[in-house]
């Protein structure tokens, strides 16, 4: 994430302006499929009444465990109240219902509660394991359609493993490889504007909840596996969405389907016959 204080060279009591960045790319040109969030709050922020102002918890938190991490940040503890209070522009129809920031000391941490009367879950992440793919599964009832989207190794690992954890998932899905321009005239010389092979896949990370209440989104930089939710630093959003009609809501939601769209579903059986094989060839891939 990136949490921005913009202050006015001209007049610096003029009030100041905060953009948060939050999502699940890294600072690099890696060309992979991600999600993020952009919010902003100041005096100037609103957009034609498309946003409404709201005070979001774990922003003031968020700077004030930085402060207290690192000496050099020392100096944003004295920000963490003004955050605590900034109005927050948020499209109409969502509410940024929590940020935070996971470290690897906090007590009780654990993946978010499930809502009530949850017909669907869409969950995202390169990377899996087990436990918390499991965890996941016992969300909604019998009727409760699941969809998970993964790489085709780590989906043949759990596969692989004497575990059920997979079953419960009406759809398996992997994204197309990737095309990568590898002409000789590419206009991306410098070395390090080269994008590797393992930077065009799926880096996104999200879990997408429909439920009686509306929807539910939490996206950030955990992955799918006990690890990230109760070991790692890793910092997320929780969107709850309640009118579905609204203009966001639905490109939202219209995004969320493409990106499944592209994707190709899996088989169990064919998950079974990769992980007996795991050739050299898979383990490249």
């Amino acid at each position: 994430f990136a949490l921005v204080r913009h202050v006015s060279v001209a007049d610096p009591e003029a009030g100041e302006r905060w953009v948060l960045i939050l999502g699940s790319r890294n600072l690099t040109l890696d060309m992979s499929w991600d999600l993020g969030l952009v919010l902003k709050a100041g005096s100037d922020t609103g957009v034609d009444g498309k946003t409404a102002a709201q005070v979001i918890a774990g922003v003031g938190p968020l700077a004030a465990s930085l402060a207290k991490l690192f000496p050099a940040l020392k100096h944003w503890s004295a920000f963490a109240g003004a955050l605590g209070k900034a109005q927050w522009q948020v499209p109409q129809g969502m509410t940024v219902a929590q940020i935070n920031l996971m470290l690897p000391d906090d007590v009780g941490r654990r993946m978010p509660e499930a809502p009530k009367d949850i017909s669907r879950v869409l969950a995202v992440s390169p990377f899996l394991d087990s436990n918390a793919v499991a965890t996941l599964a016992r969300w909604g009832g019998d009727k409760t359609q699941r969809q998970l989207l993964s790489i085709r190794p780590e989906l043949a690992k759990l596969a692989g493993q004497s575990g059920k954890a997979l079953e419960a998932y009406g759809t398996l899905l992997v994204l197309p490889e990737a095309v990568i321009d590898i002409r000789p005239d590419n206009a991306i010389a410098a070395d390090d504007e080269k994008v590797a092979a393992d930077q065009t896949g799926l880096h996104a990370k999200f879990i997408y909840v429909e439920h009686a209440a509306g929807s539910t989104l939490w996206l950030g930089s955990a992955n799918l596996t006990n690890r990230a939710w109760n070991r790692n630093a890793e910092c997320y959003a929780c969107v709850d969405i309640k009118d579905a009609l609204s203009d966001a809501s639905t490109a939202l939601l219209a995004g969320l389907n493409a990106f499944i769209e592209i994707a190709q579903p899996l088989t169990l059986e064919e998950l079974h016959g990769q992980a007996a094989e795991d050739t050299a060839a898979m383990r490249l891939s």
